[in-house]
C-alpha cells in the first residue's frame, strides 16, 4: 500500500477517518486497537494511483495517434524511389515497431495501476463501514458501563465483532497487496521487454534511456523504502502493551490499546503522520527535495559537442 496521504483526495481522507475513529473507539473496545494497526498500514490514496494509470492510458493513445500518423506518411512507389527511399522505409518501419513496443509498456503499467487503484478503493470503503459499525458498538459499550445493559456481555459481543473485522481486513489487504505484487511483476516484464524490444528495432538508447530513468529515480527508491521500513516500525510499536483498564481482568480481551501502554505513543506516531501527509521519513524526503535529476544536481548529463 501506498504511504498514508489524507491531503491528496476524498478517499484518502475517508480513509485517515475511518483509523481515527477506530482508535478513538478502542478506548472502550480493546481488541478495536488492533484492527485500527491494520487500518494504518493500509493507508493509501487510490485517486492518485487511478491518476497515474489513466495518464499511462492517454500515453497509450497518443502513441496509437504517432503510429497512426506514421502508416499515413508513405508515398506512392512510383513517386519515390531508390536508396533513399528503402532506407526511408527500412527507419519508418522501426519507428512504428518501437511505437508498438512503448504501446505494450504504456497498456500494462495503466491496467496494472488502474486495477490495484480500484481493489485499493474497495479497502478504504470496507475500514469506512467497519470503522462506522465498531463506532455504533463503542456507543452501545459507554451505555453498558452507565448501567443501561449488561457491560460484560456488551463487550464480549463488540470485541468479537472487532476481531472478525481485523481477520476480514487482513484477508482483503492481503490479497490487494499480492495483485499489486503481480501487478509490480508485471511493469517489470513489460519493461524488460519494452527495452529488448527497442533494441531489436533500432533504439540503440533504449538501454541507456532506461539507466538514466533508473539513476532519476534512486533517491525516491531510496525514501521510499526507509518510509516503509518506519512504517512497519511504527505499526510493530502499536502492536505493544497490554489491555486497557475495562479488559484488564479478563485474559481474553488483554489485547494492545491505546490506553497507558507503548501503543499509545505509536498510535499517536502513526496517526499524526497519516494526518499531516507523511511519516517522518517522508517529510525529510520533501525538504530534501530531488538531488539527483538527470539535468542537475549531482548527475549532470555531460555538455552537447
Amino acid at each position: 500500500m501506498g504511504g498514508p496521504t489524507p491531503g491528496g483526495s476524498p478517499v484518502a481522507f475517508a480513509g485517515a477517518t475511518a483509523l481515527t475513529v477506530t482508535q478513538v473507539a478502542a478506548a472502550l473496545i480493546p481488541p478495536a486497537w488492533t484492527t485500527s494497526v491494520v487500518m494504518y498500514l493500509n493507508q493509501c490514496d487510490p485517486q492518485a494511483m487511478l491518476d497515474a494509470g489513466l495518464k499511462w492510458a492517454d500515453n497509450y493513445d497518443q502513441l496509437g495517434n504517432a503510429q497512426e500518423a506514421a502508416n499515413s506518411t508513405n508515398l506512392p512507389k512510383d513517386e519515390w524511389q531508390g536508396k533513399d527511399r528503402d532506407a526511408y522505409d527500412a527507419r519508418i518501419d522501426e519507428y512504428r515497431s518501437q511505437i508498438t513496443g512503448s504501446k505494450q509498456l504504456a497498456f500494462a503499467v495503466g491496467s496494472a495501476m488502474t486495477i490495484t487503484a480500484a481493489l485499493c478503493f474497495l479497502v478504504v470503503v470496507a475500514m469506512v463501514v467497519i470503522a462506522a459499525l465498531i463506532a455504533l458498538y463503542a456507543v452501545y459499550v459507554a451505555a453498558a458501563l452507565a448501567g443501561l445493559f449488561t457491560y460484560p456481555a456488551v463487550l464480549a459481543s463488540a470485541s468479537a465483532f472487532a476481531i472478525e473485522c481485523t481477520s476480514f481486513l487482513e484477508s482483503v489487504s492481503g490479497l490487494v497487496a499480492s495483485v499489486a505484487a503481480g501487478g509490480a511483476a508485471v511493469i517489470t516484464g513489460a519493461m524488460a521487454l519494452d527495452i529488448g524490444w527497442q533494441k531489436a528495432h533500432g533504439n540503440d538508447a533504449a538501454l541507456d534511456d532506461f539507466k538514466n530513468g533508473l539513476r532519476d529515480a534512486s533517491d525516491n527508491m531510496v525514501w521510499g523504502t526507509i518510509s516503509r521500513l518506519e512504517r512497519t516500525a511504527t505499526a510493530a510499536l502499536m502492536k505493544v502493551g497490554g489491555g486497557t483498564p475495562l479488559g484488564r481482568n479478563d485474559p481474553a480481551l488483554r489485547m494492545p490499546s491505546p490506553v497507558g501502554n507503548p501503543a499509545r505513543g505509536g498510535g499517536s506516531l502513526g496517526t499524526s503522520g497519516v494526518w499531516t501527509g507523511g511519516n517522518i521519513t517522508d517529510h525529510f524526503a520533501g525538504a530534501a527535495g530531488d538531488k539527483n535529476k538527470r539535468d542537475e544536481g549531482l548527475f549532470e548529463d555531460p555538455p552537447a559537442e
